[in-house]
């Protein structure tokens, strides 16, 4: 897509920054005071400016485990993120959050007054928390660890209701318990994929999968002899009656089973999830009983909680507007309410008798699948799960009105170039123009028969290109309703598609690397960085000549565009790379990560300026407003974060210096070299000298002239041997300016000798290592864009006034153009 330091008031922000330094490997920055809240009261990250949307029952990743406290006002969160929570029911807000590495399960024990995690090593954990349910994070401990295999891991973990025990199933068939439950281990043949304890700890029930269930008495230790391999697929989840004697199952089919588990007889069978489109992803994925036991809950893909009653089987409610699947489910003790979780991220409270959200938030979008500013940076879109677009004021962090027209589910949403135009391409496979100053559609929809994942607008807003699952990449023409070209890069992923500043060329990015398409398919597309795999986005300077690509190594790689070669690395952490922006003037880059962090880098030099903590989740989008004064990042937490830059603009600037002739004659010996990083380091030096640089690239690069190419030309033939020779070597330094023209020559029927030099010269453009010339003079311009004074202006000036058909011309054309924009800004 893109210093005044406060210390955090708050014990969970200075908890988050302390894991963030922990995990990433860097320090929190200098710390201040500061009272900043947002619009629900809760604090401000520093350098924040405002909060779009709640972090209350936020959790930074897909929620895989909850639990209620036994009386009811808190209740427990762990998730994919490697964090657990601790939240009050009745405002939503987070009192505990700490590090808690690959979490499978958690609960409350000691009435509450502690709580168990276990990792995936087999690891129990320990920590005790006051009434008020703050945590003491020193006061964690370890009271179990299983000894595991080095590819062992713990699958599945049930705990007694009260956390006095537990059962720990591993993927070898182990099943390792503790405290109430035993100290001896089990065996059973095949994975272990889920287990199920009852109240009183004495009977647990292992789930083999296609094996079906085994039910083991664990005061015998032993087997019973009631066993079930039911279904027309693999079992998915299981859950006890609280009185011990019924056992529900659910699959992968969607098909929920109730059993008697003294004779193993089938009780009744539950039908009604509905299956979603993506394989292996289908089934129900949790189930709880009530405290009284006479209701069932399930949750499952489809994103809808469902309500059954055990004795009739009879769907009672439904809990609708979870966005994607849903993971797990607890019920409160006092049985009113419900909770949900899983992979929208949000903790979700409903009232089980009506199905009806409950609880203090009433904005129920799940995480950022996808973000959009303005071109004038006032309006925010945002898609959240599941598939709820919403128009954000970043000025005062208020939801702008929704319209009852806009489609009812979005996939993707951008801006078009207008700024009042936002192209949204629903889930019902139509791309639709709605003009949000008059909350109307600005065309008729369009019917482009897919489910779009990725979407780019270009710069006239004339063309689209958009991508879906089947990573096919379609160009559609939005005046002509119609599809332009269709494209199939290589690689299993596609992670991002953007359009060139001059709308002429568009990118794609992926496990395959990043690769360059024609949009009309006249000139040849082009691998950029093959070499380099895992790109997770990619972004293009507002110039176009330099891209950024972030990597999951958590590099960050420019790369410039006309020799296809990489300038410089930066590295943050291990952290994914998920979003990069350049600011509107080129010289500052900005990167989000996978563990929540941002960072903004000086484009030029590479430094790291700053790095910003404030979010839960990965960061999925990131873009400066016009003036580059404020940054705006949105996140699968569920939230946008608008940040103030401005100290941090300047600290980017950089000194003027002074060069000799011998620094300058070297320098511009770099400019046209194919060392892509020597050239990059030598565009910044000249730029930093305009005193001397201006006055030696207008003696160095003269504007190109036609009359001189047709001299040229005519002088192939000359009948002296030095005129032909000093003709073919100034053509050859035109390049591509030359190459069209020869070309033209060799069509026109030449003689013998004019033919053989100008075939000779193709022959010669063609190799990389002619392009020194065209390298150079375009690397020329990019120096005087940079220096950006009238005296520089006056050098491009002169150069736009070349041929109309030259690179050369075009490119200081565009130079100009984007320095007056930034100039009447």
């Amino acid at each position: 897509m893109n210093a005044r330091s406060v210390r955090c008031p708050s014990l969970l922000l200075v908890l988050f920054v302390s894991m963030i330094s922990q995990t990433s490997g860097f320090t929190a920055e200098p710390a201040g005071k500061s009272t900043k809240v947002d619009n629900h009261g809760d604090p401000l990250p520093p350098l924040a400016r405002l909060r779009i949307g709640s972090t209350r029952l936020r959790h930074g990743g897909e929620i895989t485990s909850i639990a209620f406290a036994p009386d009811g006002r808190r209740i427990a969160t762990a998730g994919h993120d490697n964090t657990l929570s601790l939240w009050d029911v009745a405002t939503g807000k987070e009192l505990a959050h700490f590090h808690a590495p690959a979490c499978v399960a958690l609960t409350f024990a000691e009435r509450g007054k502690s709580l168990l995690w276990c990792d995936a090593r087999g690891t129990l954990y320990r920590c005790d928390t006051d009434q008020r349910g703050e945590n003491l994070a020193g006061q964690r401990e370890s009271l179990h660890t299983s000894n595991l295999g080095s590819s062992e891991r713990i699958e599945a973990v049930a705990f007694t209701p009260d956390g006095s025990g537990a059962a720990l199933g591993t993927s070898a068939g182990d099943i390792h318990l503790w405290g109430s439950c035993g100290k001896s281990e089990l065996r059973v043949a095949g994975s272990i994929q889920g287990l199920a304890l009852t109240s009183n700890g004495r009977m647990l029930a292992v789930n083999k999968g296609r094996e079906g269930i085994s039910l083991f008495d664990l005061a015998a230790m032993k087997e019973t002899r009631v066993r079930r391999s039911f279904g027309t697929d693999t079992i998915r989840s299981l859950a006890f009656a609280p009185d011990g004697r019924t056992l529900a199952a659910g699959d992968y089919d969607n098909h929920i089973r109730l059993w008697d588990v003294t004779t193993g007889r089938e009780l009744r069978l539950l039908e009604g999830h509905q299956r979603v489109s993506i394989s292996g992803k289908n089934g129900i994925f949790c189930l709880a009983f009530s405290p009284g036991g006479a209701t069932l809950a399930s949750g499952a893909a489809d994103g809808t909680v469902r309500l059954w009653d055990v004795k009739t089987g009879k769907e009672t409610a439904r809990c609708a507007g979870q966005g994607g699947r849903v993971r797990v489910l607890a019920f409160a003790p006092d049985g009113k309410t419900l909770a949900s979780g899983g992979s929208d991220n949000v903790l979700h409270l409903w009232n089980p008798d009506t199905g009806r959200a409950v609880g203090p938030m009433k904005d129920t979008g799940g995480a950022v699948s996808g973000m959009s500013l303005s071109p004038d940076g006032r309006t925010l879109a945002l898609v959240r799960m599941p598939g709820k677009l919403s128009l954000w004021d970043t000025m005062t962090g208020k939801e702008q009105p929704h319209s009852p027209k806009l489609p009812a589910l979005v996939c993707v949403a951008a801006f078009g170039p207008d700024g009042h135009t936002l192209v949204i391409v629903s889930a019902a496979g139509q791309v639709h123009f709605w003009n949000i100053a008059k909350g109307e559609e600005a065309q008729p929809p369009q019917d482009i028969r897919t489910i779009a994942r990725l979407l780019a607008v270009a710069s006239d807003g004339k063309t689209l290109a958009f991508a879906g699952s089947d990573r096919r990449i379609v160009l559609w023409d939005t005046k002509a309703g119609k599809e332009l070209r269709q494209l199939r890069p290589q690689g299993n992923t596609l992670s991002s598609l953007l359009f060139t500043p001059d709308g002429q060329t568009f990118l794609s990015a992926g496990s395959a690397g990043v690769r360059l398409w024609s949009v009309s398919g006249r000139t040849a597309d082009r691998d950029l960085s093959s070499k380099v795999g895992g790109v997770m986005t990619v972004t293009v300077s507002p110039d176009g000549r330099m891209l950024a690509m972030g990597g999951q190594d958590g590099s960050v790689r420019l790369w410039e565009v006309a020799s296809g070669k990489q300038r410089r690395v930066m590295y943050g952490d291990k952290a994914f790379v998920r979003a990069a922006v350049f600011s509107r003037d080129g010289r500052l880059l900005a990167t989000g990560s996978s563990n929540g962090t941002v960072r903004l880098w000086d484009a030029a030099t590479g430094r790291r300026l700053h790095m910003f903590a404030g979010h839960r989740g990965e960061v999925v989008g990131i873009a400066f407003a016009e003036r580059g004064s404020t940054l705006v990042t949105a996140s699968q937490d569920g939230t946008a974060l608008v940040w103030d830059v401005p100290a941090l603009l300047e600290s980017g600037r950089s000194q003027t210096i002074e060069l000799s002739v011998l620094q300058l004659r070297t320098l511009w010996r770099d400019l046209g070299g194919a060392d892509a990083p020597a050239a990059y380091e030598a565009v910044q030096t000249l730029a930093r000298a305009p005193a001397q640089t201006v006055p030696f690239l207008r003696d160095h690069v003269p504007p190109a002239s036609a009359e001189k190419l047709a001299r040229l030309l005519k002088d192939l033939d000359n009948d002296k041997f030095d005129v032909r020779i000093q003709a073919m070597k100034e053509l050859a330094q035109m390049g591509q300016f030359a190459e069209a023209s020869l070309r033209k020559l060799l069509a026109s029927k030449p003689s013998l000798e004019a033919r053989r030099r100008a075939e000779e010269l193709l022959a010669l453009l063609a190799d990389p290592a002619a392009m020194t010339e065209h390298l150079r003079t375009v690397r020329a311009v990019e120096v005087l864009e940079m220096i950006g004074t009238e005296s520089a202006r006056r050098v491009l000036h002169a150069l736009a006034k070349g041929a109309s058909d030259a690179p050369l011309t075009r490119q200081a054309k565009d130079a100009l153009t984007r320095l007056d924009s930034v100039k009447n800004r």
